[in-house]
């Protein structure tokens, strides 16, 4: 794992699913995969390639290095997505001028 001066994670795509929530304080928990790499394939339905992302519980997670005759994807790039603030709540919350 390395982080990068963005605030970004480089990791291996071989990682498990549990290490990376912790590290995120996020439950990426799957009973059908261990690994990030894992987990990404089943949210994309597919084998990731280079470049591939998805974003799974506010992680967007894309596929940066490759490894091996079949380019078989080996480094990911994750980073924290800020949270959206909810526009309806902010203007419930607002004084009224009534």
């Amino acid at each position: 794992m390395v982080m990068q001066e963005d605030g970004s994670l480089r990791i291996s795509s071989r990682l498990s699913t549990w290490e990376l929530g912790e590290m995120f304080g996020r439950q990426l928990d799957d009973e059908d995969v261990d690994t990030v790499g894992g987990l990404m394939a089943k949210h994309l339905g597919r084998v990731p390639t280079l470049g591939s992302q998805v974003v799974i519980e506010g992680l967007q997670i894309r596929a940066i290095g490759s490894r091996g005759r079949r380019n078989k994807v080996a480094t990911l790039e994750v980073r924290a997505l800020p949270e959206l603030t909810d526009p309806s709540h902010e203007a419930s919350s607002a004084p009224s001028d009534l």
